[in-house]
């Protein structure tokens, strides 16, 4: 029986020392999991009792996956040093097989997981790790109030998150300071415990081809889409029961009046969360067309069929945002 502990890239943060009883200790330094990866870990150490992922959402979920394949009853423990992946709350793993297709793997019952928030270990991030990682967070709560799966659980978790998105992007460009990286790990959990509720929806769907085919950072990908998402929604909203007061839910949420300045909001919080380069980058992936349709599974949860939206203006989504910090 083995220990087993899971990085990143960059290996174990200096302030943390790895379990004495450490058998072996892998490095995982991929944006979009493959599938084959998880299998050649296995094969390597095929029965572990205990996983430490210490890293982010991909480590996190290698964990998560890892346990799926072997099935066996086993010990979790989970250390994020990012924030907003919402892996460390949610009991699937997001992985990418041979084909490009991406899966969910649900971790077996019953497995013993313990979450440990550190906020220290977000104070090395890199600007670009927090902007993509606040956008994660930030589009799982978005997403979390009209997907057709919500919950009153989900929808007041969901709520609790957004609300403290104003305060955080005021400390800006402080957010690594002690108490704004608790605030940061807080507002990660709860979004994250929300979007585990009621699944993701279509920005997620529309996302997956951009990490895995163009090396997009995930949460990047994701915030990119709702703009141009809650404008379909907007326009559609009486056709469709109950979006329209899901709107309004997202509106109290975030303490605007309505979906008008929810809209407003969107478009300047892309803005300044996504540099202005990565938008057009990202803009003109789009450009060259997809390879896959977006995940079916995802879509289904949104409250708009696929036609519904105008394939065109997701390509120039955000265009359109008035000038300024990027």
């Amino acid at each position: 029986m083995s220990l087993v502990v899971l990085t990143g890239s960059r290996g174990c943060p200096l302030s943390w020392t790895p379990p004495e009883h450490t058998t072996r200790m892998f490095r995982v330094a991929h944006r979009a999991l493959p599938l084959t990866l998880v299998e050649a870990l296995r094969r390597d150490i095929s029965d572990v009792c205990e996983i430490v992922a210490i890293g982010g959402g991909t480590v996190m979920d290698a964990a998560k996956a890892w346990l799926h394949l072997q099935g066996k009853r086993a010990k979790l423990t989970l250390i994020p040093t990012t924030f907003g992946t919402g892996a460390e709350v949610t009991p699937f793993a997001t992985v990418y097989a041979a084909d490009g297709r991406k899966l969910s793997l649900m971790m077996p019952d019953p497995i013993n997981v313990e979450v440990q928030y550190i906020p220290e270990l977000l104070h090395s991030l890199p600007d670009a790790e927090v902007r993509a990682g606040l956008c994660d967070a930030f589009a799982h709560g978005f997403e979390s109030l009209w997907a057709r799966a919500a919950t009153a659980e989900s929808m007041m978790l969901a709520k609790k998150g957004l609300q403290m998105i104003e305060p955080l992007l005021l400390s800006a460009p402080n957010l690594l300071q002690y108490e704004h990286a608790s605030a940061l790990q807080k507002f990660g959990r709860l979004t994250g415990q929300a979007i585990a509720i009621s699944k993701t929806t279509a920005a997620h769907a529309l996302s997956y081809e951009l990490t895995q085919r163009f090396n997009i950072p995930h949460g990047y990908a994701v915030a990119f889409f709702l703009p141009e998402l809650h404008a379909a929604c907007r326009q559609h909203q009486y056709k469709t029961p109950d979006l329209a007061f899901r709107l309004q839910l997202q509106a109290d949420a975030l303490g605007l009046r309505n979906d008008a300045d929810v809209a407003e909001f969107l478009l300047h919080f892309v803005q300044r969360m996504i540099p202005s380069e990565l938008r057009h980058h990202i803009q003109a992936c789009l450009r060259l067309g997809r390879q896959q349709a977006p995940c079916p599974v995802r879509w289904s949860n949104f409250p708009l069929d696929y036609s519904m939206i105008n394939p065109v203006r997701l390509s120039s989504s955000n265009s359109s945002v008035t000038p300024g910090t990027a």
